[in-house]
């Protein structure tokens, strides 16, 4: 007897934006993510920008990898294959924007906008609107028409008191206006909102009540926002006409898809130390015939048995260095394998591990570094690194794109790159050899594929030489 055919819903997709930063993006995020987890909706999320935390809120929501969508690592056609690889799996895709609608770049050439106009996704404008009434109303039509493609189509005020609201919604309705009204979200009290400290929000794991909370919002919010109606607004969508994943590139052949390819183990720092990861930068090195495993130096573990590749990516070291220097097993044998020539990948935090201390606490003692917390943000933004010599990642002459954000610094973290970034001048930064590389900046190796294959390419050497 023949399988019943699986008639899949109409695919939606809808991105989450706002005027400023600070606006409820991540919380309205998350709880649209939990009404459509309610609904028994398949739903994933993707963030724009270089962030790293708002990820794990939404991952913690929806239990599937939330991944970054960025244009300045990403060109407009990787951008539309990712959100389009996002659409043929699920049957909604939530975009979470960054800072305001329009903003990053000089001339927002890096904004959410850009995102929303290469992937055709409509977005719902949040509206700060504490303070404001009918006012609110002219900032939300300014900025649905401050572009004639703005792809906005509806529009929710946060921190708007019912009253007001109803104001608000009457003035609306005899007017005309190029965007659905969608409700507002009541002020809410201390307790709905999640804590923060100097990189943003703490993160999902270190907030106990967690699962409370999202309810709590919803609860608050569900009566006073049409979610149907973001819903709706989200189905008028392209879509290809037949369901694929992008064209892998610059993965080796022998690696594709064939079953009994040897996957070669790369060694990946993960815990509440080293948790800053792109996971498109794993999906490129595990099509590449790499196998991550991993390991927590805050539990004191050694490097994963056979590891031939190892990567410690950014996080909070500076909240365990009490126990990060005491735990000797992991420090031993991160030195170990270093000295035997291991490849090397350590990005902010995980640079600031392998220095001599963080404060007076003793690390791995890699790079003799000390550093220290600043008062302020040391650097911020986004950045490119050239080679000037033939390194790990690169070949003379070839850059990759990354960004740092960063309290921490040390009278020196190395001079083997050439930063190129907008509005300063070039200089020389990160310690970078055939065998590694190491700095503040945070790498997006999915803006330059060919690095990821260069490090996969070096691993699995190292691992023929020592397998």
């Amino acid at each position: 007897m023949n399988e019943p055919k699986i008639i899949r819903p109409t695919p939606r997709r809808v991105g989450i934006t706002a005027a400023k930063s600070g606006s409820g993006k991540t919380m309205f995020t998350m709880v649209f993510l939990c009404y459509l987890k309610k609904k028994g909706i398949d739903c994933i999320s993707l963030k724009c920008g270089p962030d790293y935390i708002d990820p794990m809120f939404h991952e913690k929501v929806t239990g599937i990898c939330c991944q970054n969508i960025d244009p300045f690592f990403l060109e407009t056609d990787a951008m539309d294959r990712l959100v389009q690889r996002a659409q043929t799996e699920h049957d909604f895709v939530v975009l979470e924007g960054a800072m305001g609608y329009y903003d990053g770049g000089a001339l927002g050439e890096w904004s959410t906008y850009q995102v929303a106009r290469a992937t055709h996704t409509k977005s719902v404008l949040l509206i700060d609107a504490l303070g404001t009434s009918i006012s609110a109303l002219a900032m939300a039509q300014g900025l649905c028409q401050f572009r004639k493609d703005s792809n906005i189509v509806g529009v929710i005020f946060n921190r708007m008191h019912e009253k007001t609201y109803q104001l608000v919604k009457e003035c609306y309705q005899q007017g005309e206006y190029s965007f659905v009204l969608l409700g507002f979200i009541p002020p809410l009290p201390p307790k709905a909102f999640f804590p923060s400290r100097h990189l943003g929000l703490l993160l999902p794991n270190e907030v106990k009540d967690f699962q409370e909370k999202i309810e709590y919002l919803y609860q608050q919010i569900k009566e006073s926002v049409d979610f149907e109606k973001i819903c709706q607004l989200g189905e008028d969508i392209s879509l290809p006409k037949k369901a694929h994943r992008p064209q892998q590139a610059n993965m080796p052949e022998a690696c594709q898809n064939k079953i009994g390819c040897k996957k070669t183990i790369l060694a990946v720092a993960k815990d509440d130390a080293f948790c800053f990861y792109y996971k498109e930068d794993w999906e490129l090195l595990k099509e590449a015939g790499l196998k991550i495993v991993f390991f927590s130096p805050l539990n004191n573990e050694e490097i994963p048995k056979g590891a031939a590749g190892l990567w410690i990516g950014g996080g909070y070291p500076e909240n365990f260095v009490d126990i990060l220097s005491q735990n000797q097993k992991t420090k031993a044998s991160i030195q170990r394998a270093v000295k035997d020539g291991m490849p090397l990948i350590a990005e902010c935090g995980g640079f600031m591990y392998l220095g001599k201390q963080i404060e007076d606490k003793e690390m791995v003692g890699i790079f003799p570094c000390v550093f220290q917390k600043k008062e302020r943000l040391v650097r911020f933004g986004y950045i490119s690194l050239e080679a000037k010599e033939d390194m790990l990642l690169l070949k003379k002459g070839e850059s990759i794109k990354g960004h740092e954000f960063h309290y921490y610094d040390s009278d020196f973290h190395g001079c083997d790159l050439l930063v190129q970034k907008r509005n300063t001048k070039e200089t020389r930064d990160c310690f970078a050899n055939e065998q590694m590389y190491a700095g503040f900046v945070h790498l997006c190796l999915a803006s330059y594929p060919q690095a990821a294959k260069r490090f996969c390419e070096k691993v699995k050497e190292y691992d023929q030489k020592h397998g």
